[in-house]
């Protein structure tokens, strides 16, 4: 699989019954909180090639406010930052 093509691009001519003709970044399992986002964090994580704990930061930080605490999502964001640079120190 070309890592480098948007998740819709993989997806493209493919639909999957329970979605209709929806693509999976157009449904959300368990509410919008990022469906209804200029853009989904999956396709910009995929795109910026970023590590587990960038990717789990932005997809905090896009979310924050939108389901749950706001505060909660920034210190979940900063907690996976922090394990970032954990791991960076340790390798």
């Amino acid at each position: 699989m070309n890592m480098n093509k948007k998740v819709n691009d993989i997806t493209e001519g493919r639909s999957l019954s329970e979605w209709g003709d929806k693509k999976p970044t157009d449904v959300q399992v368990g509410g919008d909180h990022y469906t209804k986002q200029t853009v989904q964090p999956a396709e910009l994580i995929q795109k910026l090639d970023l590590s587990w704990c960038k990717s789990n930061a932005i997809k905090y930080i896009l979310r924050a406010g939108n389901k749950g605490s706001a505060k909660e999502d920034i210190q979940k964001a900063i907690h996976y930052l922090e394990l970032e640079l954990q791991i960076e120190k340790e390798v």
